[in-house]
This record gives structure tokens, C-alpha cells and sequence, in this order.
């Protein structure tokens, strides 16, 4: 089993790339969602997607439809 090190506010967190479902950029952190839930670490979208072992980057461009009233 391999385990990547990422840093988050409280400590210190090992996360399976293997359980991985999806990586969001945030205002200020990333949000890696796992199987087992979203955790939040200080490093860029890019590295976490490069340390999880990404080659190539999808990035979603689909403008979000805003509800009017």
C-alpha cells in the first residue's frame, strides 16, 4: 500500500492514492475527496494531483448555470 504525505491546519495526513475520488481548489486550500470523506491540506491542486500520480490534468471549464429568479 502506498501512502502519500500531505499537511493539513491540525497535523499531518497519509492518504491512499488508491481511494482517491476527486481533488477541488479552494480559496486558500485544496480539498482532496476520498472514500472516506474530504480533507483539506495546504498544497496546490497541481501538486496533490502530481504526488497522487496524475499525468495529465482534467480541468472542468463547464460554466456553472446561475438560477434566476
Amino acid at each position: 500500500m502506498r501512502l502519500i504525505k500531505f499537511v493539513t491546519d491540525e497535523a499531518v495526513l497519509f492518504i491512499n492514492p488508491a481511494h482517491v475520488v476527486a481533488v477541488f481548489k479552494g480559496l486558500r486550500s485544496t480539498t482532496i475527496a476520498t472514500v472516506a470523506g474530504n480533507h483539506v491540506v495546504r498544497e496546490s491542486p497541481d501538486e496533490v494531483a502530481r504526488m497522487l500520480g496524475a499525468e495529465d490534468i482534467a480541468i472542468d471549464v463547464t460554466p456553472q448555470l446561475a438560477h434566476r429568479a
